[in-house]
């Protein structure tokens, strides 16, 4: 007999948005600067961590005086979800100020031990650089180098670190105008950055534009993980994305490859390894063929086979119609869930070249064929562009979130600001599928739920004769869709689904089953 794993996944709200945030994001609250008339900047990899406890720590620049003066780097922390930020308030990192740091380079993750690891890119002296934190006794380790040499220039570098306690470093070796030859560089520590290896080139040396590696292997023990990057194509300005894989580790990578040889752009991947050792991708996408020639999507997909295959191809999960571009990612190992976040400039000012960009986000779980319902406006700026967000998964589930914004976009210092979101609610339990030779039902059915009336939690079983998209919602007294239960598909055989409705408030409630050619809807009750 072959088990299967059926996960369950309460949205109650539905309905997307025009604007505004979404209700279980709180209110976007300005960070204190170490001066009033500093500016503020990020980089473009993470750089905000929230640790075991709950503590948040995030790490930035700021320019003091505004517009003219010289750059330092800051750490701040949080232990009240953002309130206020005096753990510590901002404080000098003292390693960083050994070398002269390319801007927005400068990243962070956690390590298993408790500890914090950041990484940056320098001009002075020319190398990629690592230092430890340890949140305990608030110290830092000395500055270690991390590349034994640069080919051409330095600028972006992305750090992660997998549940083995291996730290994984890629950056981008070169220039990034057109026209630039730029190489995907990678090295690893496996004494948690007292030591790394030699690097190793993991684009193919062939004389384009390749930049922004990105891979997470935050929550994932596998030994086979992944880097994604943008990667000129041709001389034009055509870019794929190319993925490149280690199967031991990564102590060796395999040849770099094209994931999406479409004629159009592909850019900015995120990629993240789960912990089935599965891997999620998004990207973005340009063409021309809108309003003002600035159209931009993201897409998505989900690969069960190191990267072979991305199950019915990728597939766009922005609005129709609205500039979407520029993705962030973060994976909930707890939840196994994936979250995707990017720029949506639906408010995009023509006339005055403003994008007026807001943050949006969606999320996924069950390997991706379970998407939520809303997409969720994370921030509410008016006039201000967002720039350089970053994302962390806090306690419970619950999703940090700081980024950068000022409403005149060249003359005001930039502020720094933070929002969290609530855990989504409402995950059931694990439950156990039966399928299999042995195990094929004659029909299609829906059986009545048990117990009847629950609190909060219920089953549902459900049997197909052959393998189907399924889709199983939850509707009110009123027709409005609470809970998404399935959406992708599903195996031939004997299904349960438990129910939690642990948010919902009491009332009759009808499930719904979807199939090709077979639906059916039954009443329950939650009663509390």
């Amino acid at each position: 007999m072959r088990f299967l794993f059926l996960i369950a996944v309460l949205s109650v709200q539905i309905f997307t948005q025009s604007h505004g945030t979404y209700h279980a994001w709180g209110n976007a609250s300005a960070v204190p600067l170490s001066q009033n008339n500093a500016s503020a900047g990020g980089g473009v990899p993470d750089y905000i961590i929230t640790l075991e406890n709950g503590r948040i720590l995030v790490f930035y620049s700021e320019q003091y005086p505004f517009p003219a003066g010289q750059y330092r780097w800051y750490y701040i922390g949080s232990t009240d979800n953002g309130q206020t930020w005096n753990a510590p308030a901002a404080e000098l990192i003292p390693p960083m100020s050994k070398t002269v740091v390319s801007a927005g380079s400068l990243g962070a993750v956690n390590l298993p031990s408790g500890k914090v690891i950041i990484s940056w890119s320098a001009g002075s002296p020319k190398a990629v650089f690592s230092a430890v934190f340890d949140p305990i006794s608030n110290t830092w380790s000395d500055t270690v180098r991390v590349s034994k040499y640069v080919e051409r220039s330095l600028g972006y570098q992305f750090i992660t670190a997998d549940r083995k306690g291996r730290v994984h470093i890629a950056w981008s070796d070169g220039k990034i105008e057109q026209g630039s030859v730029q190489e995907i560089f990678y090295a690893r520590s496996t004494d948690s950055g007292v030591s790394w290896s030699d690097q190793r080139m993991l684009s193919n040396n062939d004389g384009q534009h390749s930049s922004f590696p990105h891979g997470d292997f935050t929550g994932t023990n596998s030994d086979t993980l992944v880097f994604a990057w943008r990667d000129s194509v041709s001389t034009q300005r055509k870019w794929d994305v190319y993925i490149a894989v280690s199967t031991d580790g990564g102590e060796n990578w395999a040849e770099a490859r094209d994931v999406t040889p479409a004629p159009l752009m592909q850019s900015d991947p995120q990629v993240v390894v789960d912990k089935h050792g599965g891997f999620y991708l998004i990207y973005h996408q340009y063409s021309s063929d809108c309003a003002g020639g600035l159209c931009a999507s993201v897409y998505f997909g989900y690969s069960s086979d190191a990267g072979n295959t991305w199950g019915a191809g990728f597939r766009k999960i922005s609005p129709e119609n609205v500039r979407s571009h520029l993705c962030n990612s973060e994976y909930d190992y707890r939840n196994d869930r994936f979250w995707a976040f990017w720029k949506d400039e639906r408010d995009f000012d023509f006339s005055s070249g403003n994008p007026r960009a807001d943050l949006v986000a969606t999320y996924f779980e069950n390997k991706g064929s379970v998407q939520s319902d809303t997409l969720e406006f994370v921030s509410e700026m008016g006039n201000a562009e967002v720039a350089f967000p970053s994302y962390s998964v806090g306690t419970g589930g619950s999703i940090n979130a700081v980024w950068f914004a000022d409403f005149s976009q060249t003359t005001q210092p930039r502020q720094m600001y933070f929002a969290g979101r609530d855990a989504v609610t409402g995950q059931a339990e694990e439950t156990e599928s039966h399928s299999g030779a042995e195990n094929i039902p004659s029909g299609f059915a829906l059986e009545q739920n048990y117990p009847n009336p629950f609190n909060p939690g219920t089953k549902i079983r459900f049997s197909i004769p052959k393998d189907e998209m399924v889709k199983l919602n939850v509707y009110n007294s009123i027709g409005q869709k609470v809970a998404t239960l399935l959406d992708g598909e599903i195996p031939a055989g004997f299904h349960e689904v438990k129910f939690i409705a642990a948010e919902l408030p009491s009332g009759i409630y009808f499930y719904e089953i979807t199939c090709t050619n077979f639906k059916m809807t039954k009443k329950m009750v939650l009663l509390k």
